[in-house]
């Protein structure tokens, strides 16, 4: 697993915030850094963003930014909503219902828990 970056946002500030890694590696990793870079090492990107792309500190917003700008990684969102339980991905549905990643997210929550054992 690469080195989560020292500010990170998206999937690695979750997996930071939640003592979540994924089982693999995650295809994009994002950070906080002076300007606009992406740097492809291996397959893997790691992505720099300046601060006006900054999201809020919590798990909606990350969830949201890991949704829109990178690769999305079902294990590992499946790991982190395991630790979570439903309770941001329901305030954030109930705070913007019409909203496409509060949907997404909601989808994603449910759809492991709807497939046959």
């Amino acid at each position: 697993m690469m080195e989560l970056p020292t500010d990170p946002i998206g999937a690695a500030w979750l997996a930071r915030a939640y003592d979540v890694m994924p089982l693999g590696t995650l295809a994009v990793v994002s950070q906080m850094r002076g300007r606009r870079t992406t740097e492809v090492n291996d397959g893997f990107r790691l992505e720099t963003y300046p601060e006006a792309m900054r999201p809020p500190a919590n798990p909606a917003a990350h969830l949201q930014f890991h949704l829109r700008h990178e690769v999305p990684h079902l294990e590992f969102l499946a790991r982190l909503f395991g630790r979570t339980g439903p309770g941001f991905v329901q305030a954030w549905v109930a705070a913007e219902p019409t909203g496409q990643y509060a949907r997404r997210a909601a989808f994603l929550y449910e759809w492991p828990r709807r497939l046959p054992v």
